[in-house]
């Protein structure tokens, strides 16, 4: 495998992971500059529907068993990544309230495959400290990609790769 898809990779698992732990701690913000605006108000949604029924979608012990790239190409003024993540975790709902099991798979870890498509603008320059947009502060990228200073939110679509698609959703 190439360093650069080896870097790629890791960002993608990166993303998933923190797309899970956001969903499963209700702080789906937490990835908002890592994602679509799509898929983040799909996932926002998601979670919405969820806590008015009193549940919370739970990923226990989450790890990537494998991710593949299957396709690489270059459309318009992007780059295109599809990859195949397989995944392992416990998937479950429980209580809003006391975190009671409700419905699922609690005592096992399942597999699961996802398709995911990421792009990245061609000309994006990759920066090694992330920086503030608004007021030029470093960011801290893999907590949540917002301004500690003035809120602003990390424009990663101009410099990295983001989630435009998984499973059909985009």
């Amino acid at each position: 495998m190439e360093e650069k898809d080896a870097e790629i990779i890791s960002k993608i698992n990166n993303t998933y992971i923190m797309l899970l732990n956001g969903i499963m701690l209700d702080k789906i913000e937490r990835v908002k500059h890592k994602v679509s605006p799509s898929i983040y108000n799909y996932y926002k949604n998601y979670i919405e529907t969820l806590k008015n029924k009193g549940l919370r979608q739970m990923y226990e012990e989450p790890n990537i068993k494998d991710t593949k790239i299957l396709t690489k190409e270059q459309n318009n003024n992007y780059e295109e990544v599809k990859v195949l993540l397989t995944s392992r975790y416990l998937e479950y709902h429980a209580d809003i309230n006391n975190g009671d099991y409700i419905s699922g798979n609690n005592k096992r870890r399942i597999t699961k495959e996802n398709f995911l498509t990421f792009t990245k603008k061609l000309n994006a320059e990759e920066e090694i400290i992330k920086r503030c947009p608004s007021c030029g502060a470093s960011i801290d990228f893999n907590n949540n990609g917002i301004c500690a200073y003035c809120n602003s939110t990390y424009d990663t679509e101009n410099h990295d790769y983001i989630l435009v698609e998984i499973n059909g959703i985009k």
